[in-house]
């Protein structure tokens, strides 16, 4: 598709915006009433104006006019004030059809297309309760002007001044009712396929919420399991007399015991993370942030972890750099990062976390760690909630992949990115990028 088609559908879609305030929580029969309001006016108004240049009956103008007042109202309090008034609609539309046929030839004149177009109306736009009474009113109207053109009454009718005027006005009200009703069916139709089209993309996106909440519970029911099990039979051990546990053994259960501890809580608070940004709970507030004093107090606060497995950790990010990021997710990103580093580097490591800014001024934070690394295949399954995709630590410690998936939509969150450079035995490195500094927040 090229830029002008691009350009004029932008156009269509604007100028249709503008006439009919189209809206995805205005309801399909409430669109159409809109629309309805303003083709109805629209013809009115080019009706009076043929009336007025074929010289027919003032009494006939004066109807349109008022007609065309009525429908100019109706659509200014449903497209601008979101009322609708649609039984005074057909009331005053049916009032329109008796005056045509009296001001126009009877039922020689243009009234019945007339009618055909109205029911078509009065049908799409009215509740379905309805719709037996608005077509008994119109088939009752109809008869009764058929008897009262049969009786006395009928030599007063309004009749046209020639042949030509009468088939000129029948051919131009014939054009005027299939182009409206050409107008109506294309909205309706537009309408319908997009309610269509979005009702299958909320049911897409229902199932795949509910394919998550699956995996969510999957990995709730294995991770927490396992961890807390552990503890339950570490602390039976730890309390039973009968083992005869040295003072030695407690201190080793007790350290297990708070590791596995640690574990779990940061599996539960990633869980908590997850659930809150997929209901939207979770606020986003970017401010500037030192970013070397930032990461150098949650480095140190992982640094226990690091400790215990003989892990050196090292902040090389400039003292002058900022990053304009939210506290929370960016903390959350860091911590999951180098815990995962850690977690994958044996004994006697070392995990390093650096930044720059790029050349589109961008800022980039790298995790480098000289683990056990990862193939092209677990890589491209680390951002999937898959239990699949899970893996133990270099001295089994336990992994769920949520926590980096988390970290991928907190990136999201902020336009940034992230890419993985690793090699299995030769370590890993995340890299992510934060987008420029606004300049209104460096004034």
């Amino acid at each position: 598709m090229n830029s002008d088609t691009i350009r004029d559908k932008s156009v269509i879609y604007k100028v249709n915006k503008l006439l009919t305030g189209d809206s995805e929580h205005t309801l399909l029969s409430n669109k159409i009433y809109i629309v309805a309001s303003l083709i109805a006016l629209t013809a009115s108004i080019i009706g009076l104006t043929v009336n007025v240049i074929l010289e027919l009956s003032t009494l006939f103008s004066i109807s349109i006019l008022f007609i065309a007042t009525s429908y100019a109202t109706f659509y200014y309090f449903a497209r601008f004030k979101k009322l609708y008034f649609k039984n005074t609609f057909v009331l005053v539309s049916q009032l329109g059809l008796s005056m045509s046929w009296y001001s126009e030839g009877g039922l020689s004149g243009p009234v019945l297309p007339l009618f055909v177009i109205a029911i078509i109306v009065f049908t799409v736009i009215a509740d379905s309760k309805y719709h037996i009474l608005y077509l008994l009113i119109s088939i009752l109207n109809i008869i009764g002007l058929f008897l009262a053109e049969q009786s006395v009454f009928g030599e007063k009718i309004i009749q046209y001044p020639n042949k030509f005027s009468h088939d000129l006005d029948i051919s131009l009200t014939l054009i005027l009712s299939v182009v409206s009703i050409f107008l109506f069916v294309s909205y309706i139709k537009k309408v319908f396929i997009t309610s269509m089209e979005t009702t299958a993309k909320q049911k897409r996106e229902l199932e795949q919420l509910n394919e998550m909440k699956d995996k969510f519970f999957s990995i709730i029911a294995h991770d927490l399991r396992g961890p807390f099990n552990g503890m339950i039979e570490l602390t039976r051990l730890m309390s039973d007399e009968t083992t005869g546990l040295s003072k030695e053994d407690l201190q080793d259960l007790s350290g297990k015991l708070s590791s596995s501890a640690k574990s779990t809580f940061n599996l539960l608070e990633n869980l908590l993370n997850w659930a809150k940004m997929n209901q939207g709970m979770l606020a986003y507030k970017p401010t500037l942030i030192p970013l070397k004093t930032f990461a150098s107090i949650h480095l140190e606060a992982m640094q226990e972890m690091a400790n215990n497995k003989e892990i050196n950790t090292s902040n090389n990010i400039p003292s002058d750099l900022l990053v304009f990021a939210d506290e929370y997710m960016l903390q959350t990103i860091i911590r999951n990062i180098i815990i995962n580093a850690i977690k994958f580097t044996p004994k006697g490591g070392e995990v390093a976390i650096s930044a720059r800014e790029t050349d589109n001024k961008a800022i980039e934070i790298s995790i480098i760690d000289n683990g056990v690394g990862m193939s092209v295949e677990t890589i491209n399954n680390l951002f999937i909630l898959d239990n699949q995709t899970r893996r133990a630590g270099t001295e089994n410690e336990p992994s769920s992949g949520l926590g980096l998936i988390l970290c991928k939509e907190f990136i999201d969150r902020h336009s940034g990115t992230i890419k993985i450079e690793s090699e299995v035995g030769h370590g890993s490195t995340f890299r992510f990028a934060f987008p420029p500094i606004p300049a209104s927040t460096l004034v």
